[in-house]
């Protein structure tokens, strides 16, 4: 636990994040997340796709957005 936080406080995270939703939750939900998240990692670069449920399945079967993001 003490070596994470160490190493979050001496490396900046840095890198592209594509995040796919569903439509409520990427119009309503996912902007308050990515300000919030600007500003604890500006060097994050998001990229959002918002789509129905079946568009977004099939972005993450092809690995067009990040896996480890899914949120249910």
């Amino acid at each position: 636990m003490i070596s994470k936080v160490v190493d979050d406080l001496t490396n900046k995270a840095s890198c592209s994040l594509s995040i796919g939703a569903s439509y409520t939750f990427g119009e309503y939900v996912l902007p308050r997340i990515i300000a919030n998240s600007k500003h604890t990692y500006p060097d994050i670069q998001p990229t959002v796709t918002i789509g129905n449920e079946t568009t977004i399945s099939d972005l993450v079967a092809q690995y067009s957005v990040n896996r480890n993001n899914l949120i249910r």
